[in-house]
């Protein structure tokens, strides 16, 4: 390329300044190019793509929390369309089901002490909040700042339903501290809590120096002298400072939240080198299973993430969206990467970190659920109100299936037996016996309803002869009976399961 054109090149990447980032499938682009150098110089050829069916019952679990329905499915296979996967992304992430299922997701990352039993009215409280401000189009930096401010107690026309985090957290300083780092800025400061750690980035005061932001205010003439905090174990105390030093952006007037304010205006910032990049590799674990760096709580220490410019690209295209959630994750679901399948042809596969193909992971409580729902033809709750039956039912459900992080499948005797027998299962016999006796549709067609509603694919023809053929024997009187065993077997099958 000549010096001219290069020039030009470059010459049109900063006249698109931030708007460079508007487009989630530019987005897709550019990730794809970062891994493509990698599987490059790791002498990696990563899998092909997935299969329409796999890639449709993958984004549903990711975006949606849930299976496509029968139609849903039915639609989308049969769909020539070339742009189709990009289309079911952003009408997914454009859905109220989005929403319910990213406020679980960010309540689980915000609170993880959230699914406790004692938690539930707060927890519940806190999700709805999350759906309805997701719902409604706001931007992550507003709900953190909303979160790190709420009231102490209710006022009118605040957001009293996100005081959850204060509440528990027990409003103590220390742990607010502690949990607003990890989960609004990716570090982990707990080490340094009580001591200075000789293998912890952060020192003790550091750590309390955060805390103080939390602190309930006291008298003093200066912002520091009313937020100073005793540290633990010692004699010493601790004025609020910020992690990455300058000036601490004090709120122009004072109230008993100003400490908080100031804090949640330095961690929202778009110059602060944490928040960002933490959103973007929750967003990426999201989607994949595990992030760019691992554990999540650790964007500063000894280890480099994997693949730093594709952090540092996704964290930068978040900033300039304005902190838009919603294009992070159309972004990378659009990418090839996203869409390649789980399956690997012989030898051994590559390390999960090349992300040369997609893991296998185990459901969540709540999308394993959701899902039993959606494929026996149920409507799933919404609404989340506390006295609502299936609102119940599902936390129930997912009590019984908590994981805090579930990539793996594996399962407990009592959840086996759950699904063996439960009644969300007991549900799915009913649909089961229902298409057995429409008279519409030939065995091969009620197979593939079966099939579609579970799987959200058609039967092999390895598959469709052995189950029609315990169908054909099973006589007359029987028939309803064998459709309901053919969906039983495929609901309690480690496809229905997993997310692959």
């Amino acid at each position: 390329m000549s010096r001219r054109h290069t020039f030009v090149a470059l010459a049109a990447l900063v006249l698109a300044g931030p708007g460079r980032a508007a487009d989630p499938q530019a987005l897709a682009d550019r990730i794809d190019r970062h891994l493509t150098a990698a599987h490059a110089a790791a002498k990696v050829t990563p899998a092909p793509p997935a299969d329409d069916a796999e890639f449709l019952r993958r984004a549903y679990l990711d975006l949606a929390g849930t299976v496509p329905t029968v139609a849903e499915a039915r639609a989308f296979l049969d769909d020539p369309a070339a742009d189709k996967r990009a289309k079911v992304v952003d009408r997914l992430l454009a859905s109220p089901a989005a929403a319910r299922h990213l406020a679980t997701e960010v309540r689980r990352a915000w609170l993880p002490q959230s699914d406790a039993a004692g938690a539930s009215p707060q927890a519940g409280a806190f999700e709805r909040w999350l759906r309805d401000r997701l719902a409604a189009g706001d931007r992550y930096d507003r709900l953190v700042r909303d979160v790190l401010t709420a009231p102490a107690r209710p006022e009118p026309g605040d957001p009293s339903d996100a005081r959850a985090f204060l509440e528990l957290n027990g409003f103590r300083a220390e742990d607010l501290a502690a949990n607003a780092a990890r989960s609004f800025l990716g570090l982990n400061l707990d080490c340094a809590q009580c001591h200075n750690h000789p293998f912890a980035r952060w020192t003790q005061e550091e750590f309390w120096q955060t805390a103080a932001f939390f602190a309930p205010p006291g008298k003093g003439n200066t912002p520091a002298e009313r937020l100073t905090v005793s540290i633990a174990g010692t004699k010493r105390t601790a004025a609020p400072a910020l992690l990455t030093g300058g000036a601490v952006p004090w709120p122009a007037e004072w109230d008993e939240r100003a400490g908080r304010r100031a804090f949640a205006s330095w961690a929202t910032a778009k110059e602060n080198p944490y928040f960002a990049r933490n959103a973007a590799n929750r967003a990426w674990a999201q989607l994949f299973g595990s992030g760019l760096v691992e554990p999540l709580d650790t964007l500063v220490s000894e280890d480099r993430p994997h693949h730093p410019e594709l952090l540092d690209d996704l964290a930068a295209a978040f900033r300039d969206s304005g902190h838009d959630l919603k294009f992070l994750l159309a972004g990378v679901a659009r990418s090839q990467a996203y869409q390649r399948t789980s399956r690997w042809a012989g030898g051994t596969p590559p390390p999960p970190h090349l992300f040369a193909r997609a893991e296998v992971r185990g459901l969540s409580g709540e999308q394993l659920f959701h899902a039993m729902l959606t494929a026996t033809g149920r409507p799933v709750p919404d609404d989340g109100r506390p006295d609502d039956p299936a609102h119940k039912l599902r936390k129930q459900f997912a009590d019984r299936f908590r994981a805090d992080r579930p990539a793996r499948a594996d399962r407990t005797i009592p959840q086996a037996l759950l699904l063996l027998n439960g009644e969300p299962v007991a549900g799915g016999l009913r649909l089961a016996r229902g298409v057995a006796d429409a008279p519409f549709l030939d065995a091969g067609q009620k197979l593939d309803a079966l099939f579609l509603a579970a799987l959200g694919r058609r039967p092999t023809a390895a598959e469709a002869g052995p189950l029609l053929a315990h169908v054909a024997t099973a006589g007359t009187g029987r028939q309803a009976d064998a459709w309901a065993d053919v969906f039983w077997a495929l609901l309690n099958s480690a496809e229905f399961g997993t997310n692959h």
